[in-house]
């Protein structure tokens, strides 16, 4: 039996989610069986002799987090806060004032004493909010650590040994403050390259408990290879799946039901005593974390030892006045056609793919409309129900709206273009009009859902990215009108020939996961580095 049974939710990639919605999230999982709860906050936290730190960026005040403790104690859920001591803070590099202390990337600089007196005020910070005596301080992903500014000052140091030197300061001032450190586990076995297992068990600290984490397979097979790599150099005590909430506008409840369960056995296999699923918010927090929960819901039951799955059902309708293949809808705009497989984000894809450029017009294949109208007007059904998760189902209703029309757009103007087509030009020049008609549909609806469960900050980049689109819209109603009217002779955008985006070097197709961060979707061409950094 698992001693903590958790989710993790981010609060970090723009969508920092509202106090009262926390505590509605610390509502429903208690009421589930989940025991413990994870903010992720990189740096959108208050600390104390830090104004920069999440300035701007909706973070929770140190009030906040201790209304938060106090509530999920008294509803049987451990708060635990989940934070980076090394890599994954970008956002604070932004200001002038933390310059001095970044490596390379968005590492910290390791060694610096000025890093750990940051790191000292985050803990002292921490430790007046959270009951708690565990802290997770991330420091996962930090590939160029000591490659950077730590290299010019210190000449080469093999990254083992900057990395678990770092961990040993950071340990002392977590014990200082009686915290118990949580890794992501992938700091330690990146090391293995370089230092043996037995090398890595002696000199982590004894109270540092690596958790290691996958989210991305459906057998049991794979994650008992992970624990059996971790438990060469740690007892394997923590563990972290994933509920799919990170590639796009919509969720992935089928893949992320299967692949926790597959988790949840080799778990239970090799005794694995603490698990929590992440809910990441990559590329600005897009998805509603209560769009998972007929994930949430399953894998509670799954957990207790129920795997009736007619029985789930009925429960969760009883649970949550709706049915359970109603709220699995919010699947389909990732994968209109309702196939099982990896969600891959079409309707982000087709929402933000340039109407001129085209880059993502190669893999249109005919039937976008059609299937886009099919699950526009299921998840139109249920939104007209009413009821408390409405709004959910009119945002990815809208989305679908918007690309039933605009997902083959690119192709239908190349093909009218190309075959000299003057009819379809023009009445493509109205259906741009109409594009942008929808799109301010949509916005209006993602704002709703938006505002209901996040802080303002963080919407300003979702702004940028409609704004975009519109005005993407717009150029090219202009350039097609141009054209007609024979001010200019040709749409050079639409002379480029295009090329299929996911060709590989060897030549076949790596369309594995689709496309999940804006910047690669929306333009080949160079965006600044705050709006890469931050997005």
């Amino acid at each position: 039996m698992f001693e903590k049974i958790g989710t993790m939710v981010d609060c970090s990639r723009n969508a920092v989610m509202k106090k009262g919605m926390v505590k509605k999230w610390i509502d429903i999982t208690s009421s589930l069986g989940y025991n413990t709860l994870m903010l992720y906050t990189e740096d959108t936290y208050e600390v104390e002799n830090q104004p920069y730190f999440g300035y701007l960026r909706g973070r929770y005040t140190l009030e906040e987090l201790k209304e938060l403790d106090n509530y999920a104690s008294e509803k049987g859920v451990e708060l635990i806060p989940c934070v980076q001591a090394l890599a994954h803070l970008n956002a604070i590099f932004r200001w002038p004032v933390y310059k001095p202390l970044r490596d390379a990337d968005d590492i910290l600089m390791a060694g610096e004493e000025e890093t750990y007196k940051l790191i000292e005020d985050m803990f002292r910070s921490l430790r007046k909010c959270f009951r708690t005596n565990l802290l997770h301080a991330g420091m996962d992903e930090a590939f160029l650590v000591g490659r950077g500014k730590y290299m010019e000052k210190n000449g080469y140091v093999s990254r083992p040994q900057v990395v678990l030197e770092h961990i040993k300061r950071v340990t002392k001032i977590a014990e200082k403050y009686g915290f118990e450190l949580i890794l992501w586990g992938d700091v330690f076995t990146s090391l293995l390259d370089n230092t043996s297992a037995e090398e890595i068990r002696a000199k982590i600290p004894q109270k540092v408990m690596p958790c290691s984490h996958s989210y991305y397979s459906e057998t049991k097979e794979t994650y008992l290879n992970i624990f059996d790599t971790y438990s060469k150099f740690c007892d394997m005590n923590w563990f972290a799946g994933g509920f799919w909430s990170w590639t796009g506008f919509s969720p992935d409840n089928r893949y992320s039901i299967s692949a926790s369960i597959q988790a949840i056995e080799a778990c239970r296999e090799r005794n694995v005593k603490n698990i929590i699923f992440t809910l990441w918010g990559d590329d600005g927090g897009e998805t509603s974390r209560f769009s998972l929960l007929p994930t949430l819901f399953y894998v509670s039951e799954y957990i207790k030892g129920n795997k009736n799955e007619a029985n789930i059902k009925e429960k969760f309708q009883k649970t949550f006045d709706i049915s359970y293949d109603e709220f699995m809808l919010l699947n389909l705009p990732g994968t209109p056609s309702d196939i099982e497989g990896l969600h891959l984000n079409y309707d982000k894809i087709h929402l933000f793919n340039d109407p001129l450029m085209g880059i993502f017009d190669p893999i249109i294949k005919g039937d976008e409309k059609e299937q886009y109208l099919n699950c526009a007007a299921k998840l139109k059904a249920v939104a007209d129900k009413g009821g408390e998760f409405s709004y959910l189902f009119r945002t990815l209703q809208r989305l679908c709206e918007v690309d039933s029309v605009k997902a083959d757009f690119g192709v239908r103007l190349r093909t009218a273009y190309k075959t000299k087509n003057k009819k379809a030009l023009k009445e493509l020049v109205n259906e741009c009009d109409l594009i942008t008609q929808k799109i301010n549909i949509l916005y209006k609806a993602f704002q709703i859902q938006w505002d209901t469960e996040n802080h303002p900050g963080g919407f300003d980049i979702q702004d940028i990215r409609f704004g975009t689109i519109k005005q993407r819209m717009e150029n090219t109603k202009n350039k097609i009108t141009a054209y007609l009217n024979g001010n200019i002779d040709k749409i050079e955008e639409l002379e480029e020939e295009l090329l299929y985006p996911y060709l590989n070097p060897h030549g076949t197709d790596d369309f594995s996961q689709g496309h999940r961060w804006w910047r690669d979707i929306v333009s080949p061409n160079v965006l600044s580095m705050l709006i890469h950094n931050n997005a």
